[in-house]
């Protein structure tokens, strides 16, 4: 299992915030960088509207 990058922890944190959400939510000590990559591209999404 390959987790999550340092990297896109912190995206997933900035566009939480962006987005009213509360980044504290997310587990990220287990989130592989799949699941990581998949969070962002919906998150991404949203802020696209």
């Amino acid at each position: 299992m390959v987790f999550a990058t340092e990297g896109q922890i912190k995206y997933i944190c900035s566009l939480a915030r962006q987005l009213g959400y509360d980044h504290e939510n997310y587990d990220f000590d287990l989130m592989t960088r799949e699941q990581a990559s998949a969070i962002i591209d919906l998150l991404s999404d949203e802020m696209e509207g």
